[in-house]
């Protein structure tokens, strides 16, 4: 390092340099990617959820095709934010999907409807059948 020309205001800016001699560069552009791992990782938590499971994966996938559009190529933390993005929202599709299959199944047994409709009085003050009234039933009688 040349100690004589440290603080000489000649010197290129590309020429100066950072402890131990190492080249400035500027901060990396992970804006995109960061948000596609941290979607991606909630949306994985919000499985459970279904719909805002989707919704966040969905964002989640946005981000990283960006953060890929912007980049001309795939870095591997954007893949990471995509496919973490995609397992959420393939969860919540997935609880969607046995919820329905399943509900009219386990609305024909006594045992379960009995308990959802002592659920319904103990959080609601009506049974199950006077809540779900105003709503159509038809996709219950499968």
């Amino acid at each position: 390092m040349d100690y004589n020309n440290m603080n000489n205001p000649n010197m290129h800016r590309d020429q100066n340099s950072s402890y131990y001699n190492q080249p400035t560069h500027r901060p990396y552009d992970q804006g995109f990617v960061v948000a596609s791992v941290v979607l991606g990782f909630i949306s994985l938590l919000t499985g459970c959820t279904g719909v805002l499971s989707i919704s966040i994966g969905a964002l989640g996938v946005f981000m990283g095709l960006m953060a890929c559009r912007s980049k001309k190529r795939f870095s591997g933390n954007a893949v990471m934010g995509i496919a973490l993005s995609a397992a959420g929202m393939v969860s919540g599709v997935v609880l969607i999907v046995v919820t329905l299959i399943s509900l009219p199944k386990l609305l024909q047994d006594p045992g379960f409807a009995s308990q959802l409709d002592n659920t319904c009085r103990q959080l609601y003050g009506m049974p199950f059948s006077e809540l779900m009234q105003g709503l159509p039933m038809d996709f219950l009688e499968l």
